[in-house]
């Protein structure tokens, strides 16, 4: 997991962190601070996914010793109880990874729907383009929260939406 973090917090923090320091001169400074934040921040969020896999994987372990089969409140619960883990992340970082999940749900739910009509008369797989409305559902509640709540969205993110919108 760390070594996909580092990538994904230093990338945006050196361009815009060397932006920012080109107005102040002061590079030197702001590649430690870029180094330091990216390296806590990579080691936050791994040892985040890290809890969560485990938990979660340890959970279902648990009800599978007191169950001959999976049952599906077995997986509700193993989830709420490794979603716990977020706690440990960042506290800006919530709203985005709710953000993130948000479309994987939407995403599940098409598919579920897709599994469950497959057989009936309704063919809810062959709804023209229903997985872009999907996406496009999960691109208007991000960037509904860019345009009103834009404190919930982490600047670097917050930042190259700003350029992709045009925004100042």
């Amino acid at each position: 997991f760390f070594l996909k973090y580092v990538p994904l917090y230093g990338v945006p923090r050196l361009v815009f962190g060397l932006l920012s320091a080109r107005k102040s001169k002061k590079y030197g400074d702001t590649l430690v601070n870029v180094f330091k934040s990216t390296l806590i921040d990579s080691v936050r969020s791994s040892t985040f996914l890290g809890v969560y896999c485990t938990i979660l994987a340890g959970s279902i372990c648990f009800f599978r010793s007191f169950s001959d089969y999976d049952k599906r409140i077995h997986f509700i619960l193993s989830g709420f109880v490794s979603g716990s883990s977020l706690v440990i992340d960042k506290a800006k970082r919530y709203s985005e990874l709710n953000l993130y999940c948000l479309s994987r749900v939407f995403e599940v739910m098409y598919n579920v729907l897709v599994e469950h009509f497959a057989g009936t008369k309704m063919k809810f797989h062959e709804t023209p383009a229903l997985d872009v409305a999907v996406f496009c559902w999960s691109c208007s509640i991000l960037f509904w929260a860019h345009q009103f709540k834009p404190e919930l969205i982490r600047n670097p993110f917050r930042m190259g939406m700003n350029s992709l919108l045009g925004a100042t």
